[in-house]
Order: structure tokens, then sequence, then C-alpha cells
């Protein structure tokens, strides 16, 4: 018997279902506060570790956000690299993104951070600076 030949699958689409897969083991989604103010409250979405070959990976493949590092976190004594989203919309456009095929426990952190995006708009002043 001959072996067939292997249905071709699109290389974006396995790459994208890597970066699922990763940030669902590694990802977080939440509220976090910027500073010591607490309504200075963000959206926060990052994969932390300490592969960097890994995280370059993901930057790349999800195509936004940024990758830092390495840095020493009190937790750990290896040297860590982090990818995340800095901008509000950008981080509200990857959630929408992924939603689908995350987890139940993941989805919950994804829609409790589109309802405080919801509740909880940015303001801007006359200067174009961000307010609360």
């Amino acid at each position: 018997m001959t072996p067939t030949k292997p249905e071709y699958r699109d290389w974006h689409f396995d790459r994208f279902s890597w970066a699922i897969g990763l940030f669902e083991g590694e990802g977080t989604i939440a509220i976090s506060s910027n500073g010591k103010v607490a309504k200075n409250r963000t959206i926060a979405v990052r994969v932390v570790m300490a592969d960097k070959d890994t995280i370059t990976r993901f930057f790349e493949t999800v195509g936004c956000g940024y990758v830092r590092g390495p840095h020493r976190y009190k937790h750990s004594k290896k040297l860590m690299y982090a990818w995340k989203i800095g901008r509000r919309k950008e981080a509200i456009d990857f959630i929408l993104r992924i939603l689908p095929y995350l987890s139940d426990h993941r989805r919950a952190q994804g829609i409790r951070a589109l309802l405080f995006d919801q509740t909880h708009p940015v303001k801007w002043n006359r200067r174009g600076g961000k307010e609360g």
C-alpha cells in the first residue's frame, strides 16, 4: 500500500494555532493598576517566560505588542522575557481575535477585559493626554 500524501495545511493557521496554545498556557489577560493610583487601571495582556526565541516567535506570529527583556523577576532565578501589549485598542483587537479559541478560564479573562473597556472609557484632556 502506497502512503498517501498529507493534506496541505495553511502555515499561517498552524502558527496562529501554536500562538493560541502558547498564550493559553503562558499568557494572561488582566485589569492592572498603572502606578500607585487605583483609578489608573488598564488592560494588561502578556506572556512571560525564559525562552527568548519562543517569545520572539510569538511576537512575530501575532504581529502586535512588543518584547522586553531580559529581566530578573523576584520569583525566578532565570532571566525572563516578556511579550506585552501596551496600547488599549491593540489589546482589545488581540483579545477579540483569540477569544473564540480560548478555554473557559482564559475566555472569562478576555470577557472581563472587554467589559472593562466598555464601562471604563479612556478620557482625554484638552492637551491630548489621557486622564484616569
